[in-house]
């Protein structure tokens, strides 16, 4: 079980924070269609526009190189109700991102739980600064304002319940929640592949702050216990290289050696190092 403050401690600041979300954001439901990819992923993806079993098998099939059923089946239960109307679209957007949100600072107070030298007050004032950063920060402009970035909101939505309930079973060791947890991380990776990245995060959660890891024994207890993550990360990785492989999404590593992709890689990075510090 997590441990939280009493609600009338942190119900009205929840709530507070959503509606104070809501109106910096509000100006996105008037924002119309983009021709940038909103009218591929959803006014000419007739598919969607009709909900029946033919049209549910096919958001199971790759489309554009990718393999996310789960976003096409929100496109297409909003489509249901709101059709062509930008305002719908954006609004369940905004919701999504004003549930993670509330995740957030859920997420971050079941970590905290893990770190004993904060008491209960200091750890809800942490959480509350952290979920209104999180709330404002600009980065989320983009994912909110943007109909076909759907799928980072919704995955980000799966990832901080996966998270929130690893961190319960922590607590409680009862499996179902492990089992939970891992369906989210599916899902999540079901709406974006890029999720897969999980494993490693809770590798890492691990280590610090949760501080499970101390030998090369309990490392492997920790590894063996994320086994249906990892599972699930393999599986989604094949999906994803099959899909950009069919549609030629991939360059040969004849055109493009392993050596040069390994360069690039390390040469972003200091690109990247250096941008940030400059």
């Amino acid at each position: 079980m997590i441990t939280l403050p009493r609600p009338s401690h942190y119900y009205p600041l929840l709530f507070l924070l959503c509606i104070f979300t809501a109106f910096i954001y509000q100006t996105v439901l008037d924002n119309e269609l983009l021709h940038w990819d909103d009218y591929s992923y959803l006014i000419t993806h007739t598919e969607l526009h009709t909900l029946s079993l033919t049209n549910l098998q096919h958001i199971f099939s790759f489309y554009e190189s990718n393999w996310t059923p789960i976003t096409w089946l929100s496109h297409m239960l909003a489509w249901q109700v709101f059709a062509d109307s930008s305002t719908g679209h954006h609004a369940i957007n905004l919701v999504l991102h004003i549930i993670n949100v509330l995740l957030v600072f859920y997420f971050s107070i079941a970590l905290l739980n893990h770190v004993p030298r904060f008491n209960s007050t200091t750890r809800l004032h942490i959480a509350y600064i952290t979920a209104l950063l999180y709330a404002i920060h600009p980065q989320h402009v983009e994912v909110i304002a943007w109909v076909s970035a759907r799928k980072d909101v919704l995955s980000t939505t799966f990832i901080l319940a996966a998270l929130i309930s690893y961190l319960s079973y922590l607590t409680t060791m009862e499996k179902k929640k492990l089992w939970g947890s891992i369906v989210l991380f599916t899902l999540a990776c079901m709406t974006k592949p890029v999720m897969v990245t999980l494993p490693a995060l809770l590798l890492l959660l691990d280590i610090y702050p949760l501080n499970r890891i101390k030998s090369p024994y309990q490392f492997w207890e920790c590894l063996k216990e994320k086994s249906g993550y990892i599972i699930i990360t393999l599986l989604i990785a094949y999906i994803a290289i099959e899909g950009h492989t069919q549609s030629d999404g991939l360059t040969s590593t004849a055109v493009i050696s392993m050596v040069e992709r390994l360069w690039n890689s390390i040469h972003s990075l200091y690109l990247l190092g250096v941008t940030q510090l400059n």
